[in-house]
């Protein structure tokens, strides 16, 4: 068939590692083959709606043509792409088609996740008025380009740009077309998928998301829509084991809603091939870290809003079963990886020995009693402080059901305290916040004092199991980590902890 219309559809086979590799920080290999697939075929059930239109396939790499044509089972023409970079191999690819006799000539990327039929057409009457029609992307370049009746040395010209040193590869080729006197027509942008922003904006049908804070296990972004900020949060693995994270931290802020001092979840987003991990969108919120100095009177009265939450008959929350023992467990196996290496040191050694020997003396077979929904992961950087205004705890990761005093002697032990701010509360200190805290409910004192031994055995433990991880060229990238490891592996930490805490809490 030959007509005067020509499509050239431009893409990459899709293989591991060699496709979509900007999402290799945000998917696995064959995830990103699965996506490019899924894109590449949503392509190509618009492309069947044409008409009159003869569609070139232009693929790289050049022995793989097989897993292309079996997956599109269309009958086009495929060619393999010719050149040193994109823009000459879109260059040498014009120029073949041109050759075949076609005059209205557009070419398309192969990861445009909201082009249609429509659009194309359109873009093809358009070249019936202009020498080039030019589709846009979001993030500065663009994803469709038509040429008419353009001379093959503008057509040099055009491709042999280079367009770096200008604001964007789409400002910079419409410049180009200026400078050459190529009457052009600018269409409304398009999406599409080169990195995992690209993925969130899509999804939230935004045009950018900002990154707002990464954790080890998550990701947060910021979007606007109608005129509100909101928080796009990922999860890139689970600490917890779960195989859908993000619901279960989407269901507990639902539960948690009534507090009103958690971030209200807006929006669930099941797994899917953009997002395997799922994700969700909940409410923005200003403010700064909590001061230990300052903010701890507003912290005991959230968090006795938080253990109030009553909890529902029916909810996913897991079940603190015999914590102190499940502590104790999971320390000694950190422990142990310290212990058998050969970075071990003999006064480190002998504290977690002693730590964990005189620990084992508390009732470990115990089961909760009053139980309530627990973070158990406090820090000042969980909360979100306004003077004056209302103050939130946000980063839900780990909420279980579990006893009130696991919460509050996390959040005050010096194992955590410690670790961002520098800070070591006292005991009066805590007793202080615990006397505040009692206006609202009760707290046994005995439990939180059994809390605080096995937090700071825990934080001990895993310091000294990433002493030995972080060997080698694992401390070079993590200087800060690291040296923050040291302290609190250092004489001086080790004897505050003696001094101060454990003689009298044990």
């Amino acid at each position: 068939m030959n007509t005067e219309k020509a499509l050239i559809f431009f893409t990459r086979v899709p293989l591991p590692k060699r496709t979509k590799t900007r999402l290799l920080d945000f998917l696995t290999p064959s995830q990103t083959v699965k996506l490019h697939k899924k894109l590449i075929l949503d392509i190509n059930e618009e492309l069947k709606k044409l008409k009159n239109t003869q569609i070139f396939v232009f693929y790289t790499p050049e022995d793989k043509k097989e897993i292309l044509y079996n997956l599109l089972k269309s009958e086009y023409e495929f060619y393999p792409q010719s050149g040193d970079d994109l823009a000459q191999k879109m260059l040498n690819a014009f120029k073949q088609i041109r050759s075949l006799g076609f005059k209205k000539i557009l070419l398309i990327g192969s990861d445009i996740v909201d082009i249609s039929a429509k659009h194309i057409s359109r873009c093809f009457d358009l070249l019936a008025q202009n020498n080039a029609v030019i589709t846009p992307t979001f993030d500065g370049g663009y994803c469709l380009l038509g040429l008419q009746d353009v001379n093959i040395k503008n057509m040099y010209d055009i491709f042999s740009s280079n367009y770096s040193v200008r604001n964007t590869v789409y400002y910079g080729i419409c410049s180009k077309f200026v400078e050459l006197g190529i009457k052009t027509c600018k269409t409304k942008a398009l999406r599409d998928i080169d990195t995992k922003e690209d993925i969130f904006a899509y999804i939230l049908g935004v045009k950018t998301v900002k990154h707002l804070a990464s954790g080890e296990y998550n990701i947060n972004y910021k979007f606007k829509k109608s005129g509100e900020n909101f928080v796009f949060r990922i999860n890139t693995k689970s600490q917890i084991g779960l195989k859908n994270q993000i619901k279960y931290e989407y269901d507990a802020l639902k539960i948690l809603e009534i507090s009103d001092v958690t971030p209200k979840p807006i929006r669930y987003f099941p797994p899917n091939l953009f997002l395997p991990r799922g994700a969700m969108s909940m409410q923005f919120l200003p403010g700064r870290p909590l001061r230990y100095d300052s903010d701890l009177d507003i912290a005991s009265s959230m968090l006795a809003k938080i253990h109030s939450v009553k909890i529902p008959p029916k909810h996913s929350f897991i079940i603190a079963q015999r914590p102190l023992q499940v502590m104790m467990d999971e320390c000694e196996k950190m422990s142990s990886i310290y212990l058998n290496s050969n970075f071990k040191k003999q006064n480190v050694s002998e504290f977690l020995q002693a730590l964990i020997k005189v620990l084992k003396w508390f009732n470990l077979d115990r089961e909760i009693k009053d139980p309530c929904i627990i973070n158990t992961e406090l820090n000042s950087g969980n909360f979100l402080i306004n003077e004056g205004k209302k103050s939130y705890i946000i980063d839900w990761e780990k909420p279980i059901i579990g006893e009130k005093e696991q919460d509050l002697a996390h959040f005050l032990a010096p194992t955590t305290t410690f670790w961002k701010t520098d800070v070591i509360l006292d005991l009066e200190e805590m007793q202080n916040f615990l006397d505040k805290y009692e206006r609202i409910l009760p707290v046994d004192r005995a439990k939180f004092n059994e809390y605080l031994g096995m937090t700071f055995l825990r934080g001990l433990s895993w310091c000294a199991m990433a002493y030995v991880e972080y060997q080698g060229s694992r401390a070079i990238k993590n200087q800060t980590t690291y040296k923050k490891i040291n302290e609190y592996l250092s004489d001086k930490f080790l004897s505050i902890l003696h001094s101060k805490f454990l003689k009298d809490i044990l």
